[in-house]
């Protein structure tokens, strides 16, 4: 047992409890562990793939390119070992969504009807699913691209099965085993996929997408000059075209999520200034809250962000002469709208995250070749 699992759990009866709102959100788009992928995410990353394969082709009839690609195996190595452990942190990230949709919500769901022999026997089949879910968290592990300091909570999803094992047993079925497999759950999916999302996040900003683009341009022209087989240069030059796209996506998005979370931390303290400093109100939405949410606005389609715009008018109205009132009301409106609008920056980069694994697959390729 892990140290964070010391202490006594509390009986089945507790609830979860969502910290942040997006949490709520992703959890109803997100039922399958999958996030929404936009389609021109998905032709890029394909498109990207196709070009690394063409190269990995190429390599094998062109000494010279194959010298060129080996002075540059360096960074092609660095770059792989980023993607792969963006696709571990994504991975875990669709696993532990998996392991509150697929076992946690549906165990609690068959709580009161335990022990019933029906119930007794679904819950078998919940088992089974925290046994396949531990089956690949281990293997994610195993891969060491995550640092083992951040996955000592898999110990406690094996106590939760275990326990799960022991009071689903039809000769002598166990309330207080299933109790505290609930408990260990509740515990892991109130705090793990947060920390779990602010890695991948980070691991996303850092990936230097742009370097591995940089590297495959300069290969180009040695491509062209020196190889016959004309299909696979065309697909090598148009997968650069797709890395390009695939770079600015990225860019764009770790952008667009950073400024929402910006505007989300501003609000924070603007809902602590209603409570103990209303003098400063005015002056934190004018000066703070007001320019950060207008420069979002920019370039947005009007109809599109119609809602956000109705709410900050509403609140800014408010504003001149404040009614302590109505402020937390329309200021929950517009938090909904830009929360809105923060989530869905969080769930296109995840998913840009599961187009970037299309790349890894053909860069190893490349690498394994020019060191053979």
């Amino acid at each position: 047992m892990s140290e964070s699992s010391r202490s006594e759990p509390p009986g089945p009866s507790g609830n979860i409890e969502i910290e942040k709102i997006s949490d709520i959100r992703d959890s109803t788009l997100n039922i399958a562990g999958r996030d929404v992928i936009h389609i021109d995410h998905v032709v890029i990353g394909d498109q990207a793939s196709i070009g690394l394969k063409a190269l990995a082709r190429l390599l094998d009839n062109s000494p010279q390119l194959r010298e060129v690609v080996f002075a540059s195996r360096t960074r092609l190595e660095v770059i792989k070992r980023q993607i792969d452990k963006i696709a571990d942190y994504k991975d875990i990230h669709d696993l532990l969504h998996q392991l509150q949709y697929s076992c946690y919500n549906m165990i609690r769901r068959e709580e009161t009807n335990f022990p019933d022999l029906p119930t007794l026997e679904v819950l078998g089949s919940y088992e089974m699913n925290m046994g396949n879910i531990l089956v690949r968290l281990r293997a994610v592990e195993g891969r060491r691209q995550v640092h083992a300091s951040e996955l000592g909570w898999i110990g406690e999803v094996e106590e939760a099965q275990a326990l799960l094992q022991k009071a689903i047993d039809f000769s002598h079925p166990d309330r207080a085993a299933l109790g505290r497999c609930i408990w260990f759950l509740m515990r892991i999916i109130n705090r793990f996929p947060s920390l779990i999302n602010q890695s991948l996040l980070k691991e996303a900003r850092d990936l230097d997408l742009q370097g591995l683009l940089e590297t495959l341009q300069k290969i180009a022209p040695t491509a062209e000059d020196t190889s016959q087989d004309v299909t696979s240069v065309s697909e090598f030059i148009d997968g650069l075209n797709a890395m390009d796209k695939l770079n600015q996506h990225l860019f764009n998005l770790t952008g667009s999520h950073d400024s929402w979370q910006k505007l989300e931390l501003e609000f924070v303290q603007f809902e602590e200034m209603l409570e103990t400093e209303p003098s400063f109100l005015k002056f934190s939405w004018d000066e703070l809250i007001l320019p950060r949410l207008n420069g979002l606005l920019q370039g947005q389609d009007p109809e599109q962000a119609k809602g956000l715009i109705i709410a900050r008018d509403n609140l800014d109205q408010e504003m001149v002469s404040p009614n302590a009132g109505r402020i937390p009301t329309l200021l929950r409106m517009l938090r909904r709208e830009t929360g809105i609008r923060f989530f869905q920056a969080d769930v296109d980069l995840k998913a840009l995250c599961d187009e970037l694994r299309k790349v890894a697959q053909p860069l190893e390729g490349i690498i394994n070749r020019i060191n053979t």
